[in-house]
């Protein structure tokens, strides 16, 4: 039987979710924001030593279409606009690379687990423009230079979302060839290369047609070089709560169900010889943390987990039910160690527990 991968996003670097600002109390209470990220991060990394995980993804470039990193300076790679450098932020709220997390990445990657980057995003396409405008070869120089090497990180995550002025044809349209070519160059490189298609929403451009490329060809033909045998892409990270029938386990699974038909009939076109095994079904799990006032909740997922049976644990054991020898496996957004100093990581313990069980 084949190991399911168990794989997790998060925003250790940027920390926009649920972790208060140095110029923001909680619950009344000034807070040495520093303190709170050295925490999160120490329970955090420390609970990923131990757990299933098998691959880790740190969301860190997602950039709004009007501000690319590359308009003002072309020639310096930033993080939500931030330099990549252990540096404060200008105005004080978020650090941008902790010093401690090459590290702990090391560490990671040391215990045979992935770790790599993520870009994009919702709003995120205009990113992929200015990727065009300086060159594919550059950006990926840029990437090793002062992300892959550095950190620790083996490999790219991309997630080409539409926006709140571009729709989703027109975001794959305009962007899908230079995502293609990304992915081809860092695949031959040797990094590990996933992509993070919306399930209803874009998913169609991976095992369909994609407008921008040759032919409308779908994505993932055009990430496959027949003569070596090499499929760029990994595996996809599919968001099964973005789109379709998201807040559903029979929802999950019928969508799982029908990318494995679409992909099965294209193998000798994309080198993918058991789609179930190409597949993540993730999920973005509710967070409920005791400590926030009623209102005052940091944002947070839709998948309800503090339930029994869940809808993510349904889900898990539908699709094992389906696929008895395997299939690829699950992902899942951690935002509890973010949300709570004290009791974030039990919480995410916890969701960890109930997926893991389930694969």
């Amino acid at each position: 039987m084949s190991t399911s991968r168990f794989s997790i996003y998060f925003g250790p670097l940027s920390l926009n979710y649920g972790t208060p600002s140095v110029n923001k109390p909680v619950h009344g209470n000034a807070v040495n924001t520093q303190a709170l990220i050295d925490t999160a991060i120490d329970n955090m990394f420390a609970d990923l030593m131990t757990s299933p995980i098998t691959d880790i993804t740190l969301w860190l470039m997602h950039f709004p279409d009007a501000s690319s990193p590359f308009i003002s300076q072309p020639d310096l790679l930033t993080i939500n606009g931030v330099p990549i450098v252990p540096t404060e932020t200008p105005n004080g709220d978020f650090w941008s690379l902790p010093p401690k997390l090459p590290a702990k990445i090391q560490a990671l990657r040391a215990a045979g687990k992935n770790v790599v980057a993520s870009m994009g995003g919702y709003d995120g396409s205009g990113t992929f423009k200015q990727i065009a405008k300086i060159g594919v070869d550059k950006f990926i120089q840029q990437l090793e230079t002062q992300l892959f090497k550095p950190y620790n990180v083996n490999g790219l995550d991309i997630d080409l979302e539409a926006g709140s002025n571009i729709s989703w044809y027109d975001a794959y349209k305009e962007n899908a060839a230079t995502v293609v070519e990304l992915s081809n160059k860092l695949a031959a490189a040797g990094y590990v290369v996933t992509h993070a298609p919306a399930y209803q929403l874009s998913t169609s451009f991976y095992t369909d047609s994609c407008p921008g490329l040759p032919n409308d060809m779908p994505i993932l033909q055009a990430t496959y070089n027949s003569k070596t045998g090499q499929q760029a892409v990994s595996w996809l990270n599919t968001q099964f709560y973005a789109g379709g029938d998201p807040y559903t386990s029979q929802g999950a699974i019928t969508g799982f169900e029908d990318m494995v038909a679409a992909l099965s009939s294209q193998t000798d076109k994309t080198g993918i010889d058991k789609p179930e095994n190409f597949l993540l079904a993730g999920f973005w799990p509710k967070v409920e943390d005791p400590e926030y006032p009623s209102g005052t909740q940091p944002v947070s997922g839709n998948v309800p987990l503090d339930q029994s049976p869940t809808v993510v644990e349904n889900a898990l054991n539908g699709l094992k039910k389906k696929y008895p020898d395997g299939y690829g496996g699950t992902f899942d957004w951690l935002y509890q160690y973010f949300t709570s100093s004290q009791q974030g990581h039990k919480s995410q313990q916890h969701d960890w527990q109930v997926m893991s069980d389930a694969l």
